[in-house]
This record gives structure tokens, sequence and C-alpha cells, in this order.
């Protein structure tokens, strides 16, 4: 689902558990789109896997089943890290929803391992004048295991989120993560909170240009506010090349996606000051 970036979640694997605050809830993955797109996707009105806003994880009566595949590996710093997931989404007619499920693993050598399952269910609308919108709900378990000498944590968090077409070229995005507040046991039998994310976003795509610019706002009780911006160009129909930053870490992230009939490709690549490079390359497909 999942989320401050890859980089800042990796980097807790250094720390003590009691030091690990909010970020086991950062480990979903984003779409191969948002990993070259500052992680802007919750902005976007469009479908794609994958996403943080739950919102976004649908199919549609035309093609109702959608599937997407994942693998991230770290080859900067942590060169024994990677990321891996799957996803799989069906629409019903009978309710007029997207029900969907996934599973995803982040993992480091022997010394780290988080895997994380969620449902989730989408209702779309149409509203006047052909505009389009969403809401949509998942629910996430997460297990986190490091070394023996930490016991393994267990999680359950619940996110919502919406998508609502303002005009043809504007879309507004919402999401709320960990709303269920998860805890986690720290020295002393104490309960520790871990926080919960808002993000807002706005898409700018424009139908008479192949241009769509994305921003996104993420407030985050432990971290000050984050602006994350991204830009994707499509010169074609079948290519599409993206830009993206963010102020928390300022670093560029840039991807390719290509999409044959109904397939789609992406490789998406950011450095990260501290681990070096880090790949996304993800396949979909819709039937």
């Amino acid at each position: 689902m999942p989320p401050r970036d890859i980089a800042i979640s990796l980097s807790f694997l250094l720390l003590p558990l009691a030091a690990s605050r909010s970020y086991s809830q950062s480990l979903l993955p984003e779409s191969p789109h948002s990993a070259s797109l500052a992680q802007s996707v919750v902005a976007s009105s469009e479908a794609n896997s994958f996403a943080s806003n739950p919102s976004q994880l649908r199919a549609d009566s035309l093609h109702p089943f959608r599937a997407g595949l994942i693998y991230a590996p770290f080859v900067g710093g942590l060169k024994d890290a990677s990321q891996s997931s799957a996803e799989g989404i069906y629409y019903s007619s009978y309710i007029s929803s997207s029900i969907g499920i996934g599973v995803t693993e982040l993992s480091y050598a022997d010394l780290y391992s988080d895997l994380s399952i969620y449902g989730s269910l989408v209702r779309s609308f149409t509203l006047a004048n052909n505009r389009k919108a969403s809401v949509g709900v998942r629910l996430r378990y997460e297990t986190l295991s490091t070394t023996p000498d930490y016991p393994k944590l267990h999680f359950l968090f619940a996110d919502i989120g919406f998508t609502l077409d303002l005009t043809p070229d504007f879309s507004l995005g919402g999401t709320a993560l960990n709303l269920l507040g998860a805890k986690y046991e720290v020295t002393g039998g104490e309960a520790e909170n871990l926080d919960r994310r808002f993000l807002l976003g706005i898409a700018y795509h424009p139908p008479t240009i192949p241009i769509k610019i994305f921003t996104v706002l993420e407030e985050d009780a432990a971290l000050p506010l984050t602006i994350s911006f991204g830009a994707e160009y499509d010169p074609v129909t079948f290519l599409a090349v993206r830009l993206g930053t963010s102020t928390d870490t300022g670093n560029i992230t840039t991807g390719i996606g290509i999409i044959y009939s109904n397939f789609s490709f992406d490789v998406g690549s950011r450095f990260d000051k501290a681990l070096g490079s880090v790949f996304t390359f993800g396949a979909g497909g819709q039937w």
C-alpha cells in the first residue's frame, strides 16, 4: 500500500525496534508509476497497482481482472536487500465494486523480514459531465521479524482513500493511512503508537497535450510536512517518461513505462543519498 519512501523505511533496519516509530507502516511498495513520480500517484484518478491510495486499487467492467508484479532490488548501500510484491484485483458487477488482494515482502539477508498482506474494497462512481470518482478501504496485516534478540511484531492497519475528478483537467485525491492506530510493545511492556499519515494531492492531466503533473502534500505527526512533485510525458500512446522529486529527501526519481496491448511494463530508479541506487521493475495486465 506502502508510504514514507523505502529509503527511510530501510534505514530503521539499523536501529533497535524500540526506536522504529512509525516506519513499519511505510513498507508497502508504491506502484511502478509512483516509484518514478516521487510517490505522487495518490493524486491520480487513474488506477495504478500498489498505490498508497486504496481507492486506486480498482478494475472496471470492461477489464474486470487486473494483476501485477513488482521487484525492487537495492543495488546501493544495502546490496542484500530487496522487495517483491504481487497483486490481483477483480471487478464484481453484482456489487459494482473492485475486490483486491495483495502481498509484499521486504527483506535484508537474514537480518530482517517484513511481510504484508492486504485486502481492499473499492466503489467507483460516474458523476455529472462524465466525471469519475471512487472511494476505497483497505485492511493490511503486517508481520515484522529481525534477529532472534527481538520478538516478531504483528500489526493490523486500516486505510481509506478517495479520488474525484474536479474538471476534465484536474483530479483530487486523498488518503488516510493507519486509522486504527496500530501499536507495538516496547521495553517494560509499554505500548508505542504508530503514527497516522494523511496525504492530499492534485493531478493535472489535460486531454489535449500528452503531459500529466502531480503534486502531493503529506502530513505525518513525527515528520515535517512533505511536498512531492512529479510529471509524466507521453510522446506516443505506448510510452511514458517520468520525473519526480520530494522535499523530504530532495532525491530525483526517473522512470519509463511501456504499454503493449493489455500489458504494461515499468522501470523506475532513484538515487538515494544513504542507499545509493534503488530500482523498481514492474509488470501488469488487465483482461
